[in-house]
């Protein structure tokens, strides 16, 4: 049973009235007798005797509502408490996030903080992934973004935050340019393009190639994702990277997804292991709540 089946049974024993309680709930007829029935089948009896003329509550719904009623007011009581408990944190988190990705993966996990926590200042601060890495390590940032499994490095503790497909890059012009997605097999004539400031990336591209033992033809370095566009329209190749690059959108560049299906890349936020402050934990159980990922 959640808290809103609970308010809308309380509402309706107080009106006695299907189309009167879903007016007030601002829900249709049929939506409020759906879910009445839902409660009843969970709790295993009828709450509500209902006929053409009226609704009336059957023993187990009088006895419902007293017990729907506390319910309700601790329930109450608890956000309140955690509102005034809200309202009292204050200090600043340095959140570090990759510059392409705090679009897509953290619009809406950034206000909903600011929004419960109005006294913590949270200072969102855009990165290279190699330099978020480093001023992590360094604890010139509370938490930030990294791309990992979570093993590479013991001086850090993760929270998963999602996954995507992997991309590949490659010239617009190129014939595979066309297709929908395209296989390591299809790319292992071409260069590859790997970062040299971008650990965490190198890592990772280096493992998925060993897994499925596949060897590009010649290796081209370039320092950051940033440059990857020009090398591409330059010299050719493809770099392998996760799905959140296509932001980007480089002029010449196709972003093609991996058909591998197990070619994904997996989002964490991160933070020193040594770090004890209460308002970097609680960034993370809120970030861990919020993706509902554990």
């Amino acid at each position: 049973m959640t808290i809103e089946q609970a308010n809308e049974f309380l509402v309706l024993a107080e009106t006695l009235n299907f189309s009167s309680a879903s007016r007030e709930l601002f829900i249709s007829q049929p939506t409020l007798s759906r879910h009445i029935q839902l409660l009843e089948k969970e709790l295993g009896f009828k709450l509500v005797n209902t006929s053409s003329h009226a609704v009336s509550l059957t023993k187990e719904g009088e006895d419902a509502v007293l017990t729907f009623r506390k319910i309700v007011k601790e329930y109450d009581r608890f956000c309140e408490r955690g509102r005034k408990t809200s309202s009292q944190l204050s200090g600043k988190i340095r959140l570090g996030l990759l510059y392409y990705s705090i679009e897509d993966d953290f619009s809406d996990f950034i206000p909903e903080f600011k929004n419960k926590y109005p006294a913590i200042r949270l200072d969102v601060i855009s990165y290279q992934p190699h330099q978020l890495y480093e001023d992590l390590l360094s604890g010139k940032l509370d938490v930030g973004q990294v791309f990992s499994s979570g093993k590479e490095d013991s001086l850090l503790k993760y929270q998963k935050i999602t996954d995507q497909q992997m991309i590949a890059m490659l010239q617009s012009s190129h014939p595979l340019a066309c297709r929908e997605s395209i296989s390591f097999q299809d790319l292992s004539k071409e260069k590859l393009i790997v970062l040299t400031e971008d650990t965490f990336s190198r890592k990772q591209t280096d493992s998925l190639l060993k897994q499925r033992r596949v060897r590009f033809e010649d290796i081209i370095e370039t320092e950051t994702i940033e440059s990857v566009p020009h090398i591409i329209r330059k010299y050719g190749g493809v770099h392998i990277t996760g799905g959140s690059v296509r932001k980007q959108g480089g002029k010449g560049i196709a972003y093609l997804p991996l058909s591998d299906r197990q070619a994904r890349t997996t989002i964490y936020l991160a933070c020193l292991k040594s770090n004890t402050d209460p308002l970097t934990a609680l960034l993370m159980e809120e970030a861990k709540e919020f993706f509902r990922i554990s």
